[in-house]
């Protein structure tokens, strides 16, 4: 049975961030050109290059112990934490009416959703979910539960899936995650299995999913709202619109909670990254969703689809041709010399622009999508140094979310309406694009494809 249930929040994600500063040079360097660019990203206004909705595939291992038949939780409580994530991230809780008036305006919609994974990395259909017996009896913020040869389960390719380890957490743990910069073999959340979901063994008051949305904010580069530094009233969390804070609060708070002489409205115990109870926590700020969306845009690039099918990285064919797109927006074209060991040396620089999010391949011709909504065609002059004039453009229209390019050589886009264009070989003539036919207006569209050619 289930014994010692946590009544108080504890989280091991600081602890994991401590230990990997002391031990891995590169987590430390990259940690500060993280913080560096998130910064800028506030400080500037820098827009981000996600503007649609991500949705993030999930792959959630289950690490029981077979003494403990409760530890093997349902797929039932699994699509329960699913689905209160996206309520969460979404800013479409319920709860989300119970912020004070004071902190309303603040509230905002992460724009990010998930979904369990439906394809293993060897494309063989899945549920999302593994099971892994263990003799283990409970684990910690060690990371032993991230491999199978410390009793654990062996995470999926960290670049493509966000990895959910739950299993049971000795010691009041209720979960950890690893901050973004740090190494790719360990990267992932681990939550205790009475934090887990909102049925089954989801025990209050940790039983409305809101650990996971703690310990994925901290995924996605969130800090504890009160700075971590104790009581001091002299850490930061590093978002300017949640207010200066002395240590964390726990349980339900009553409105307001004044420390740090932050009055009159004190505290914001209710975001999601303070420690109450999950009846107490139920907003984001819009100063943090900037930063998850900075890691979006760059150190978790690889992650997701964006707007509507949007691709932000890949591989396209066309013809005979192979090409590949970088998330800086360098496009390549592969030239038929395959590597020797470690050097690559058979590719052809076509572009290098950072507004790059897709490229579709069909025939002989090659298309690149910009994040504005600007379509582009090659026309087989390569890059020069940093010079790439090759493209013509075709469009410019900022409701474009995806492109498609068929075995011809012909180029589609789908707009975030849902509307459905065949371009028509007339060329943009200035900020005049007319050669696009429409072929469908359906709002349900998220998606169009055109034989192989348009990866997601």
């Amino acid at each position: 049975m289930t014994v010692g249930l946590p009544q108080q929040r504890t989280c091991g994600t600081m602890s994991v961030h401590y230990r990997l500063l002391t031990t891995d040079l590169a987590y430390a360097r990259n940690r500060q050109e993280i913080e560096n660019r998130s910064l800028e990203y506030a400080r500037r206004g820098i827009a981000t290059a996600r503007t649609g909705i991500t949705v993030i595939p999930v792959i959630v291992h289950v690490v029981h112990n077979p003494s403990n038949p409760e530890q093997n939780i349902s797929e039932a409580q699994i699509r329960s934490q699913i689905d209160a994530l996206n309520r969460d991230f979404r800013r479409q809780n319920p709860d989300i009416a119970s912020v004070p008036a004071a902190f309303q305006p603040l509230a905002a919609d992460a724009r990010i959703e998930f979904v369990l994974a439906t394809t293993d990395p060897n494309g063989n259909p899945t549920n999302g979910i593994t099971r892994t017996s263990t003799t283990a009896t409970g684990f910690i913020d060690d990371d032993r539960v991230k491999s199978v040869a410390t009793g654990g389960a062996n995470l999926w390719p960290s670049d493509r899936y966000l990895n959910i380890w739950v299993c049971r957490l000795n010691g009041g743990l209720l979960g950890y995650a690893q901050f973004p910069g740090g190494p790719a073999a360990t990267d992932g959340v681990v939550i205790t299995h009475t934090g887990f979901g909102t049925t089954g063994t989801a025990a209050a008051p940790f039983n409305l999913g809101r650990t996971a949305t703690h310990e994925i904010g901290h995924w996605l580069n969130l800090r504890h709202i009160w700075g971590d530094d104790g009581n001091g009233c002299n850490g930061s969390d590093f978002a300017d619109d949640t207010p200066n804070q002395a240590g964390p609060n726990t349980g339900r708070p009553s409105f307001p909670h004044v420390t740090c002489n932050n009055g009159p409205n004190g505290d914001m115990f209710m975001n999601y990254m303070d420690y109450t109870d999950d009846a107490g926590m139920f907003m984001f700020t819009a100063d943090q969703v900037t930063r998850m969306q900075a890691v979006l845009d760059h150190e978790r690039a690889s992650l997701g689809t964006t707007g509507a099918g949007l691709s932000m990285s890949g591989i396209s064919s066309g013809g005979n041709s192979l090409y590949q797109l970088h998330k800086t927006g360098l496009i390549w074209k592969y030239t038929d010399t395959p590597c020797s060991g470690d050097s690559c040396p058979g590719w052809q620089k076509l572009d290098n622009n950072p507004a790059t999010v897709a490229i579709a391949a069909g025939g002989n011709n090659l298309y690149q999508l910009h994040k504005t909504g600007l379509i582009w065609k090659y026309t087989d002059t390569p890059c020069s140094g940093d010079s790439c004039p090759g493209w013509q453009k075709l469009d410019n229209n900022p409701a474009t979310a995806a492109i498609a390019a068929d075995g011809s050589g012909n180029l589609y886009q789908l707009h975030k309406t849902g509307l459905i264009w065949k371009y028509t070989d007339t060329p943009c003539s200035g900020d005049s694009c007319p050669g696009w036919q429409k072929l469908d207006n359906n709002s349900a569209t998220s998606k169009i494809s055109s034989g192989t050619a348009f990866l997601l």
